[in-house]
């Protein structure tokens, strides 16, 4: 691929605009090869928003997605600490803009930094703070020819665009079988989807385990961070002016509308 600075400032500028980086063929040589590039492009483009980081979305946890992007596992990205917002949201819809997913979200009370020895999913649930009901909003800077370009999406802030994120669930969470907790998308009051946490990897917790090790030969996992573990109910377009719900049973709910920028 060209420059990975090349296709970091224009999906950095495109995301600041709300816009698309670039008309569809994308041109030739600006697209990552390999999912080191991507990595590099998405965290280059990443400091270019001078944004703090506020955590980390886990995509392609569902074995859907998965077959849908042609992935063999999951990949992660940054979330902007600007761009996570509270139970209610009114979020703006930029172009591009794919939709919701509903997701276990948690947060962190300690670092997780790196080190030689493997996480496993035990080490990183004795540092979850809280879990959250939440809502991942997903979107491309790339045209959609590039939706199931595993390596493009991961460049393109692994399609990331907002957080939303409700009140804290009780911490019976914690002895409780969360890939048999049910999640429940409505639309304008209407359910729409339904699904279970066992979509994601088989247990959101294994998400933890995850994300867990992919850091740990990089910069870690800091205390007070989010981590959202991916959709139970896959990506689902959303109307400006309506407000969708997640109802997560026991565990909470969250809702968000979006508004035309």
């Amino acid at each position: 691929m060209a420059d990975a600075k090349v296709l970091a400032a224009a999906l950095a500028a495109a995301r600041r605009a709300g816009k698309l980086a670039c008309g569809d063929p994308v041109p030739d040589g600006m697209l990552p090869t390999t999912f080191d590039e991507a990595y590099r492009a998405q965290e280059i483009a990443v400091a270019l928003m001078k944004e703090p980081i506020a955590g980390y979305k886990i995509g392609g946890t569902s074995v859907a997605i998965q077959k849908e992007m042609k992935l063999d596992g999951p990949f992660r990205g940054a979330m902007l600490a600007p761009r996570c917002h509270k139970d209610g949201a009114v979020v703006p819809a930029p172009e591009g803009l794919l939709g919701v997913e509903t997701e276990f979200a948690f947060r962190l009370s300690r670092d997780l930094p790196p080190r030689e020895r493997p996480y496993g999913r035990d080490d990183v649930v004795a540092v979850v703070e809280t879990m959250h009901p939440a809502f991942e909003i997903v979107g491309q800077r790339l045209p959609w020819s590039q939706f199931t370009n595993a390596k493009a999406s991961v460049a393109d802030f692994a399609l990331n665009v907002a957080f939303v994120y409700g009140v804290a669930a009780p911490q019976s969470w914690r002895t409780s079988d969360l890939a048999a907790a049910e999640v429940r998308l409505l639309v304008g009051g209407k359910e729409e989807k339904r699904g279970t946490g066992a979509a994601v990897l088989g247990n959101p917790l294994n998400v933890l385990a995850w994300i867990a090790e992919f850091q740990r030969t990089r910069d870690g996992l800091k205390a007070g961070q989010w981590i959202s573990t991916g959709t139970c109910t896959g990506w689902t377009r959303i109307p400006v002016g309506v407000e969708a719900v997640a109802e997560f049973g026991p565990w909470g709910r969250v809702g968000v509308t979006f508004m035309r920028p």
